[in-house]
């Protein structure tokens, strides 16, 4: 009764000072926005209280504790344009506090993820077999990609075409959409499926020597 009253005090949603601006639709003007996510990131209130760092057994604690981790690891995956995260990774800035000498065990990680999973908003890319250790995290909708990536065809005359994976992920140096630079081709895969769902492009696999790609319609 004690851990679910302190719980209950704490605010589900971040500190002000942690919500990450939203990138602008329009890439041309990115680089203001990649300045804005320079700046550094500020952990929520919950994250210096001993308790979080324990999975609660009492399914309501654990649900609101749930939704607190949820919202820190998409809201620090916005902030540092990070588009995996590997949970066997102990020294990873997510998974300890050193201040208060706590540390999320592994099985509290993949809890976690687990439930990002289930809201669309993650992807596991290990697992099967042996454990999940590292995954994919969308800290924007599939959907938002998607116009992302449509948006980019569009202004770039790229309809009807295919662009490989590495000229997407390639940002200035292949002129691919800013937003994605850098973004592991295991994502990118993961927006052109979601593309074909809406009948806005298509998944081109790896063939012989041509690299894989998405075509747009």
């Amino acid at each position: 009764y004690i851990v679910f009253n302190f719980f209950s005090r704490l605010s589900w949603e971040p500190k002000s000072s942690h919500t990450t601006a939203r990138e602008p639709r329009d890439w041309r003007v990115r680089a203001g926005w990649r300045a804005a996510m320079a700046e550094p990131f500020e952990f929520p209130e919950f994250f210096d209280y001993p308790p979080y760092f324990t999975v609660q057994p009492n399914p309501d604690t654990q649900r609101k504790q749930t939704e607190l981790w949820k919202s820190l690891i998409l809201g620090w995956c916005h902030h540092h344009r990070s588009f995996s995260l590997r949970l066997d990774d102990d020294a990873h800035p997510l998974w300890r506090n050193d201040a208060i000498d706590r540390r999320l065990p592994p099985d509290a990680r993949r809890l976690f993820v687990d439930a990002l999973v289930l809201d669309g908003a993650a992807a596991w890319l290990d697992g099967d077999p042996g454990p999940k250790s590292k995954c994919l995290v969308f800290w924007r909708s599939q959907d938002a990609w998607c116009d992302e990536l449509c948006l980019w065809a569009a202004q770039s005359g790229l309809e009807g075409q295919i662009v490989t994976l590495h000229e997407v992920a390639g940002g200035a140096n292949t002129g691919g959409p800013p937003a994605l630079e850098g973004a592991p081709f295991e994502f990118l895969a993961n927006v052109a499926a979601r593309l074909e769902q809406r009948d806005k492009g298509a998944f081109v696999p790896e063939r012989g020597e041509d690299d894989a790609g998405i075509k747009f319609f």
